[in-house]
């Protein structure tokens, strides 16, 4: 008997050194099992952590990646001066002052007004007539100016006057413009084209569908501005008259449309020196005087050009009940979303330039 308890108690201690060597070794294997896993290929973590970040916010590089790098460029408008009240930092007024100057019109805001008065200031202080820039003559300005032609030209002023600045370099320049509500502003330019005013979108059907055929106009006057320059043996330029629209350039392709809106979006402010609202006329008249040192105050405020309006009480009513129409109708807003959030970003710096205004808070 004593042999065999003996014995047992023989199994049972090499069992138990067993089992010790064996937890050893486990012990042991896992502390390097990561690094082993780390070396075998696995389909499913195969697909990048980086896909499932959120997106960098859109900057001139991811534009010149994704977009015309001619685009890319000019609405990075670097040859244009900052906002004067809010992005001015360390650079004397006499910056802004004696300078070329190019008016943006965004239609049916207050700017043939504007227009008006740049050439009476012109006239008056005996410089040169400004030049008017649209569709049809931009290539061609933009080739005098490339070429010295316009060397003593100081104002340029029209619907394509975005982009202007680029051709001045190194000479700096400086952006402004007058904007609206963009519904107000469909429904004056609806009505305007059916009092007789010129209008690339007939106006012979509802407002709805006028609104439709004209879109956002201020993102495409800002994003569509690409002339193809060249200079030829005798290094002359010359300019393509044809541009791409910005659903050409983008190829219609609505995210890289929308990385073009936020772009100039957060570019309002480095883009134009002052940006004016139809709505409080006056007062933007007064920061453009401060900002640029121009009467633009003292000789336009008691002007009001392109008053084609017939403002009988019918009239009224019925353009009361046309802006109704345009709010209701979810595709017109999909249509003026990109100038609705312009218009919005606008009204934020407008009411940040009147806080910085020194004239805003004398009067």
């Amino acid at each position: 008997m004593s042999r065999i308890t003996c014995w047992l108690k023989s199994l049972a201690l090499v069992a138990l050194i067993l089992m010790a060597i064996g937890v050893h070794v486990t012990r042991k294997h896992l502390r390097k099992l990561p690094d082993t896993m780390a070396k075998i290929p696995s389909k499913r973590y195969s697909v990048p952590v980086t896909e499932n970040l959120t997106p960098a916010e859109p900057s001139t590089n991811r534009l010149e990646a994704s977009l015309d790098s001619d685009l890319a460029a000019l609405i990075e408008a670097g040859n244009a001066l900052p906002n004067f009240f809010l992005k001015r930092r360390g650079q004397d007024k006499a910056a802004y002052r004696n300078i070329s100057i190019s008016f943006v019109h965004y239609p049916k805001s207050g700017g043939t007004t504007i227009k008006d008065c740049l050439i009476k200031m012109a006239s008056k202080a005996g410089k040169p007539d400004p030049v008017l820039v649209f569709a049809k003559n931009v290539a061609n300005t933009k080739e005098q100016m490339l070429n010295g032609e316009l060397e003593k030209a100081k104002i340029f002023m029209g619907t394509n006057g975005f982009t202007l600045c680029e051709y001045l370099h190194p000479k700096r320049c400086a952006y402004f413009t007058m904007l609206r509500d963009p519904y107000d502003r469909m429904v004056s330019h609806y009505y305007f084209c059916k009092d007789g005013g010129q209008s690339n979108a007939p106006c012979q059907q509802s407002i709805e569908k006028f609104a439709l055929l004209v879109r956002s106009i201020f993102l495409h006057q800002m994003a569509s501005g690409v002339n193809k320059c060249e200079q030829d043996s005798r290094l002359k330029w010359s300019c393509a008259s044809k541009r791409r629209s910005l659903d050409k350039i983008v190829n219609y392709n609505s995210t890289k449309e929308e990385m073009v809106l936020n772009y100039l979006e957060r570019k309002l402010v480095d883009t134009f020196a002052v940006v004016g609202l139809l709505e409080e006329y006056e007062t933007s008249l007064a920061l453009l005087q401060e900002a640029l040192g121009l009467p633009f105050y003292d000789e336009c405020i008691t002007e009001f050009s392109n008053s084609k309006i017939n403002n009988t009480d019918q009239r009224a009513l019925e353009r009361i009940a046309s802006k109704k129409k345009l709010l209701e109708n979810e595709d017109v807003r999909k249509a003026l979303d990109a100038d609705i959030r312009l218009y919005r970003k606008a009204k934020e710096l407008f009411e940040k330039q009147k806080e910085r205004s020194r004239r805003y808070w004398k009067n």
